[in-house]
């Protein structure tokens, strides 16, 4: 899932179209409030929820394609 904070939905189509990025699920949070929820401090954040919806971990800044890996490694670990 992608979450957008404060864009319109016109300037958020126009960036994933021009990114040829395809998402199943973008939330758009126009009032900036999912940052703040999360404790984030930095954008990009990525956030980690369990099974249960739970956030049991974070990332702030870029993440690495093998550093998303470590952490869904660790996530699928737990859940075992």
């Amino acid at each position: 899932m992608e979450a957008n904070q404060g864009e319109n939905p016109v300037t958020v189509q126009k960036y994933l179209t021009t990114s040829q990025l395809v998402l199943g699920n973008v939330v758009l949070d126009s009032r900036k409030k999912l940052g703040e929820q999360l404790g984030s401090t930095a954008l990009p954040t990525t956030a980690f929820f369990d099974a249960s919806g739970r956030l049991v971990d974070t990332h702030f800044g870029a993440l690495s394609s093998a550093s998303l890996a470590s952490k869904l490694k660790k996530l699928e670990t737990s859940v075992q």
